[in-house]
């Protein structure tokens, strides 16, 4: 599911704590587990090599009000945006093969600015 894995899981665990009182739920998540290691020379399909397979975390949720007190963070509000129908945001990272016939991820210079977008989408 790549990088919106974490927000997606989340995301399900508050909705399924309305539902279902003094729960427990664990969010694992993982970079790229598949073999998606790039070893052409395009230097834009290069940097997801290094970018995507350094990260890992997991959460122990809960909604239990008598472990409040033990609590690091509160979620207050989760918010899920999906920007893949725009162009912009679509292409700005896409699996291609370069000219030598490698598949690698393609990284435009478009991220940062469909980020944002999608960003002010949700203020």
């Amino acid at each position: 599911m790549g990088c919106s894995s974490s927000v997606i899981a989340i995301d399900l665990v508050n909705h399924l704590f309305q539902t279902y009182m003094n729960s427990f739920a664990i969010v694992m998540s993982s970079e790229s587990l598949c073999p998606n290691w790039y070893q052409g020379k395009v230097r834009s399909m290069i940097l997801p090599n290094v970018i995507f397979r350094l990260g890992g975390c997991s959460l122990l949720l809960t909604n239990k009000s008598s472990l409040k007190h033990r609590a690091m963070l509160k979620l207050n509000h989760s918010v899920r945006t999906h920007a893949g129908s725009r162009d912009e945001a679509y292409e700005s990272c896409m699996r291609i093969e370069d000219e030598q016939g490698n598949l690698g991820f393609f990284l435009s210079k478009n991220i940062p600015k469909a980020a944002a977008k999608t960003v002010a989408m949700n203020l």
